[in-house]
C-alpha cells in the first residue's frame, strides 16, 4: 500500500503547489481527504475548474465548484456546487445540473443531484438545507427563509423539503414550510402561516396547516385557519381556532371543535360549510349550525344554537336543547332533559326520564310526566296536564280540562277551570273547586273544602263532612266589620245553609210589636172575659126563663103556684110562677127566677084569654 498523508499535511502541500501555479494573490485550497502519494500527479489536477474567488479562506472542490464570497470562509464541495454567502457551506455535486447551493451568510446546503436535477439550496442567512435530488429533474431540499431548516431530498417526481419562511422548518420529502416560523414534518406535509405571526405546524404524511399558529398533526390531517388544530389521522379543522382531534373528525368554522371519532362540527352534515363555534365531542356526533353542541354518542345538534348531550340525544330545530340518552328536542327553543325525554313544540320543556312536553309552551317535569296542552304544566312523576293552560303538580296528578289545576298526589281536575288541591282530590265540574284530601266537587261552580267534603250540586259549597266541628274564632272581629242590616242564617237537615229575612233589627221590631200586642191582648182579654160573663149570664138567663115557666091552670081552679129549676149550658136557675083565674075566659099569670151562679134575676107576667 502506498503511504498516505494526513489531511492537514496535504492541505499544506496543496497550498505550496497552488501558490506556485496561480497568479500572485490568488489562492486555492484543496479538500482532499486522502490521496495516494504522488506529488507530480496531484499538483497537475488540484484546480479542476474550481473557483475560490481569490479568497484564501474559501474552499472550492469539484468541477465548476464555486466559493466566491469576499468575506471568506465559504466551502463548496462537489461538481457545480456553490457557496457564496460568507461562512457558507455547500456539499454535493451535480453531473450536469445544479449541485448544492449555499447562498446565505452562514448557510449550509448538503445534497447534490444526479443528471439535470437541482441539489440542496440554502438561500438565506443561517439557512440549512439537507437532502439532494434523487432523480434527474428533481429538486433537493430548499431553505430560503432566514435561519430556516429544510431536511429531505426529492424523490421520484416530488420536490425535496422546502423551508421558505424565516425560522421555518421543513423535514421530509415534498414538505413545505411557507411562512415565518412554520414547521412541516412528514412526506407531503404543508405549513403556511401567512400574515404577521405565522408559526403554522404540520406533522405527518400529507398533513396540512394553513394559518397563523395552525397545527396539523397526523397523516392527511388539515388545520386551515389561524390557531386551528387538527390532531390524528384524517382530521380536518377549518376556521380560526377550529379544533379536530381523534379519528377522523371535521371541525369547520371559527372556533369549531370536533374531538373523538367520526364527529362533525360544521354547517352541514358533510362538513362542507362553516358553522362558527360548533362543538362535537365523542363518537359519531353532529353539531350542525353556529354555536351548536353535540356531545356523547350519535347525538345530533341540527341547527344554530342547538345542544344535544347524551347517547342518541337529538336537538333538531332552532336553539333546541336535549340532555340525556335518547332525549329529543324538536320544537324550536325547546328543552328535553332526561333519558327518553321529549320536547316536541316551540318553547316546550321536558325534564325527567320519559317526560313529554308536546304542545306550545308546555312544561313536563318528572319521570313519565306529560304536558300535551298549550301552555300546560305537569310536575311530578306520572303527572299529566293535557288541557290547554292546565297545571298538574304532584305524583300521578291529572289536569285534563282547559285551564284546570290539580295539586297533590293523585288529584284530578277534569273540566274547564276546575281546581283540585289535596291528595286524591277531585274537581269534575266546570269551574268547580275541591280542596282537601279526598274532597270531591262534581257540580258546576261547586266548591268542596275539607277532607272528604263533597259538593255534588251546581253552585254548592260544602265544608267538611257530617263529623266536622266548626270553629270560627274570628267572629267577634267579623261582627265588628259588618256594615248595614244583618239577617239570620238558616240550615236544613242536610246541612244546607240559607239566609232568613229576619235579623237582629227585625227581632227588635218584633219585640216592640209584641209589647204592643200584649197590651192589645190584655184589653182584648178583658173584653173576652166580659163577653164570657155576658155569655154565661145569657146562658143563665135561658136557665131562668126555663125556671119561671108555668103549666096550665086547671079548669076548676082559680089560683095556682108552681116552682121550677132551669139549666142551660152549665148555668142553673130557680124560679116560681103564679096563676089567677079572673073569670071563665081570663087567666092572669106571673113568674120570677134567680140564677144560681151569677145571680141574675128574671121575671114575667102575662094573661091568657080563652073562649
Amino acid at each position: 500500500m502506498k503511504p498516505r498523508l494526513p489531511i492537514f499535511l496535504l492541505s499544506g502541500v496543496a497550498a505550496i503547489a497552488l501558490s506556485a501555479l496561480t497568479p500572485s494573490g490568488a489562492r486555492a485550497e484543496t479538500c482532499l481527504t486522502g490521496v495516494s502519494w504522488n506529488p507530480i500527479t496531484w499538483l497537475s489536477t488540484t484546480i479542476s475548474g474550481a473557483s475560490d474567488g481569490a479568497v484564501a479562506s474559501n474552499t472550492a472542490c469539484g468541477q465548476n465548484a464555486a466559493a466566491t464570497n469576499a468575506a471568506g470562509n465559504d466551502t463548496a464541495v462537489g461538481a457545480n456546487s456553490t457557496a457564496n454567502g460568507g461562512g457558507s457551506t455547500a456539499l454535493g455535486g451535480a453531473a450536469s445540473g445544479l449541485g448544492a447551493n449555499a447562498a446565505g451568510s452562514g448557510s449550509v446546503a448538503v445534497g447534490g443531484s444526479p443528471g439535470t436535477g437541482v441539489g440542496a439550496v440554502a438561500g438565506a442567512d443561517g439557512a440549512v438545507a439537507v437532502g439532494g435530488a434523487s432523480a434527474s429533474g428533481n429538486k433537493g431540499a430548499s431553505a430560503t427563509g432566514k435561519s430556516s431548516t429544510a431536511i429531505g431530498g426529492g424523490a421520484d417526481i416530488y420536490f425535496g423539503a422546502q423551508a421558505a419562511g424565516d425560522y421555518s422548518t421543513a423535514l421530509g420529502t415534498n414538505t413545505l414550510a411557507a411562512g415565518n416560523s412554520d414547521t412541516a414534518v412528514g412526506n407531503g406535509a404543508y405549513a403556511s402561516g401567512g400574515g404577521g405571526v405565522n408559526a403554522a405546524t404540520a406533522i405527518g404524511v400529507g398533513a396540512n396547516a394553513v394559518g397563523n399558529g395552525a397545527f396539523a398533526g397526523g397523516g392527511a390531517s388539515a388545520a386551515n385557519g389561524a390557531g386551528a388544530v387538527a390532531i390524528g389521522l384524517g382530521q380536518k379543522a377549518t376556521g380560526a381556532g377550529a379544533v379536530a382531534i381523534g379519528d377522523p373528525n371535521i371541525a369547520n368554522g371559527q372556533g369549531a371543535v370536533a374531538i373523538g371519532a367520526d364527529n362533525v362540527a360544521a354547517g352541514d352534515a358533510a362538513g362542507g360549510t362553516a358553522a362558527n363555534g360548533a362543538v362535537a365531542l365523542g363518537n359519531g356526533n353532529k353539531a350542525i349550525g353556529q354555536g351548536s353542541v353535540a356531545i356523547g354518542n350519535a347525538s345530533t345538534a341540527q341547527t344554530a344554537g342547538a345542544i344535544a348531550i347524551g347517547d342518541g340525544a337529538q336537538a333538531l330545530t332552532d336553539r333546541d336543547i336535549a340532555f340525556g340518552s335518547g332525549a329529543m328536542a324538536t320544537g324550536g327553543q325547546s328543552i328535553a332533559s332526561g333519558a327518553g325525554a321529549q320536547a316536541g313544540d316551540t318553547l316546550s320543556s321536558a325534564y325527567g326520564g320519559n317526560a313529554k312536553a308536546g304542545a306550545y309552551g308546555s312544561t313536563a317535569l318528572g319521570g313519565n310526566s306529560t304536558a300535551s296542552g298549550i301552555d300546560s304544566t305537569g310536575v311530578g312523576i306520572g303527572a299529566s296536564a293535557t288541557g290547554a293552560g292546565g297545571s298538574a303538580v304532584g305524583g300521578y296528578t291529572s289536569a285534563t280540562g282547559g285551564q284546570s289545576t290539580a295539586v297533590g298526589y293523585g288529584s284530578t281536575a277534569s273540566r274547564t277551570a276546575a281546581t283540585a288541591v289535596g291528595a286524591n282530590a277531585s274537581a269534575n265540574g266546570t269551574s268547580s273547586t275541591a280542596i282537601g284530601a279526598g274532597a270531591v266537587a262534581t257540580g258546576p261552580n261547586s266548591t268542596a273544602i275539607g277532607t272528604g267534603a263533597q259538593a255534588t250540586m251546581a253552585n254548592q259549597i260544602a265544608i267538611g263532612t257530617g263529623a266536622s266541628i266548626y270553629s270560627m274564632p274570628g267572629m267577634a272581629a267579623s261582627t265588628a266589620a259588618q256594615v248595614g242590616p244583618t239577617n239570620f242564617t238558616t240550615i236544613d237537615a242536610n246541612g244546607t245553609l240559607g239566609s232568613s229575612i229576619y235579623g237582629p233589627a227585625t227581632i227588635l221590631q218584633m219585640q216592640n210589636q209584641i209589647g204592643q200586642l200584649a197590651w192589645g191582648v190584655s184589653g182584648l182579654q178583658l173584653q173576652v172575659n166580659a163577653l164570657s160573663r155576658s155569655i154565661q149570664r145569657g146562658y143563665e138567663g135561658t136557665a131562668i126563663s126555663l125556671a119561671v115557666s108555668s103549666v096550665a091552670l086547671p079548669d076548676n081552679k082559680k089560683f095556682a103556684i108552681s116552682t121550677h129549676v132551669g139549666e142551660f149550658r152549665g148555668q142553673y136557675a130557680l124560679g116560681g110562677a103564679a096563676q089567677l083565674r079572673v073569670n071563665a075566659n081570663t087567666v092572669l099569670d106571673a113568674g120570677v127566677g134567680v140564677g144560681l151562679r151569677n145571680g141574675g134575676v128574671g121575671a114575667r107576667a102575662g094573661a091568657t084569654f080563652a073562649w
